[in-house]
């Protein structure tokens, strides 16, 4: 899927007369646009098989629209980034509908928000591979990002009032992953799960 995406990438470069190396650039347009969408199609599925699709878009909502300008740590393969997204997904799911008091909903989000605002503050923008950030373009993106963070926070304290805890929690979760993400652990972890598929994938070649 990847070659595809670079075959691509180099295609709209070229028809756009870009310089070298903006080629990049589009990759990872075309990587994170792309896997978002065959990720939510394969999420509301899930959501409408497991009757739980309220869940899914506010888990959903916490990671992407933050993830957006955020930024954080990617696959190399976008299959291992769909598996990755429906096991996260899954895990986030089953915690959100238990049947948890509102009052613990509510110990667990505000330290979840304080996190995530604290995550744009040390990483955000997180760079990657495909899309170095510099100079102003960082600290529009950091701005855009405490902004993304700061609607989350009035959408879900809005569930919170009205008792909804299960999708205050799917979506508290979702921005604590996505916070992990972005850290050098987040990279660490998705690096060796890359490394991980790439021995199993070569070892069963052979």
């Amino acid at each position: 899927m990847d070659a595809i995406y670079r075959r691509w990438a180099l295609r709209i470069a070229e028809m756009n007369g870009d310089a070298e190396g903006q080629w990049e650039v589009y990759l990872y347009a075309l990587r994170f646009w792309v896997s978002t969408a065959i990720n939510f199609a394969l999420l509301l599925a899930l959501g409408w098989l497991f009757d739980c699709i309220s869940l899914i878009i506010a888990a959903t909502a916490g990671i992407s629209l933050f993830r957006a300008f955020a930024g954080g740590a990617h696959h190399h393969r976008a299959e291992v980034c769909s598996a990755m997204t429906m096991f996260v997904m899954a895990a986030i799911v089953i915690v959100a509908r238990m049947p948890i008091p509102v009052e613990m909903v509510t110990a667990v989000f505000f330290p979840i928000l304080l996190l995530a605002f604290w995550s744009v503050y040390r990483y955000a923008p997180a760079d990657t591979p495909n899309k170095p950030i510099v100079g102003e373009e960082r600290a529009h993106f950091r701005r855009l990002s405490y902004i993304i963070v700061t609607l989350l926070a009035l959408a879900f304290s809005g569930f919170l009032a009205l008792g909804f805890t299960g999708i205050v929690l799917a979506g508290a979760l979702g921005m604590l992953w996505q916070s992990f993400s972005m850290t050098p652990h987040g990279y660490s972890f998705s690096h060796a799960i890359d490394d991980v598929v790439e021995k199993v994938t070569t070892t069963s070649i052979k």
